[in-house]
């Protein structure tokens, strides 16, 4: 698990916070440095509070020499089936594949291909549910589904999302604290957990400084706990009729735990 000058990079974290001299992203003291990545998460844990003891899911995430995540995978928990994901990236660090597959099996249950054919935009290929290995070089053209674009704004977040050869789209908005705006959701003041890379906010399309503090299905809801620096450390689930909200893709709980490289001096 390679996270080199992780302290160094927790540090000016902590510098930004104490000094306030960060921009309103959070995740850089300098706006210019879009690409910097911070204090990162290293494991995802969900826990049942009403089962002490039972970790429903753990999964550990790992990192690459620049900091961009390689891996997240099941490391232990009574849930199944499990998913594992795997990334790769071009000589500019630009996220090129991802690719999700069930624990244990090697085919590719689901893999995007992002390409950049422009400065403000990225297309998102997806295959679904074909033969390809998780190691292969490419996924095998049968299993191609659609593709989706997005447009980005000056700051390179996505503003629109539509499929290929479709008139429908979606637009993104943000408010003045560059928090994504969605119809009856409010945020804390607080670090959201993918500001910590900039591949989480790529692959979720979330870029929202804050935290939803008000939960609608799919978001992270009633932060619990936080870190010194200001992210979340224990997330507290919202339950419908479809359980639990999931931070991550496929990784559902009633509570979430999360573990960064600097996760120290909760309050």
């Amino acid at each position: 698990m390679q996270r080199p000058s992780l302290l160094a990079a927790a540090l000016t974290a902590i510098s930004c916070t104490i000094l306030s001299a960060c921009s309103k992203n959070h995740d850089f003291c300098d706006p210019s440095q879009q690409e910097q990545n911070f204090c990162p998460i290293v494991s995802l844990e969900s826990i049942d509070p009403a089962n002490p003891g039972i970790t429903t899911a753990h999964y550990i995430i790992d990192y690459n020499e620049t900091g961009n995540p390689l891996d997240i995978l099941h490391f232990a928990g009574v849930y199944y089936p499990e998913f594992d994901y795997h990334f790769r990236y071009d000589q500019s660090h630009r996220l090129t594949d991802k690719i999700l597959n069930i624990t244990g099996y090697n085919t590719a249950m689901n893999w995007d291909r992002y390409s950049y054919p422009a400065k403000n935009i990225i297309w998102d290929s997806v295959f679904n549910y074909g033969n390809s290995g998780i190691t292969d070089p490419r996924p095998e053209a049968g299993s191609y589904s659609l593709t989706w674009i997005y447009t980005l704004d000056k700051e390179g977040r996505i503003i629109k999302a539509q499929v290929a050869g479709s008139p429908d789209y979606t637009i993104y908005q943000y408010d003045a604290r560059g928090n994504l705006i969605r119809s009856g959701v409010t945020y804390d003041n607080k670090i959201n957990p993918y500001q910590t890379n900039a591949v989480w906010k790529l692959i979720f399309k979330d870029y929202s400084v804050d935290n939803p503090s008000l939960g609608v299905s799919g978001f992270p809801s009633d932060v619990l706990e936080y870190n010194f620096i200001g992210l979340p450390v224990l997330m507290q689930g919202v339950t419908g009729g479809g359980g639990g909200i999931n931070l991550f893709d496929h990784i559902f709980y009633t509570q979430l735990k999360l573990t960064y490289a600097c996760n120290t001096g909760q309050k």
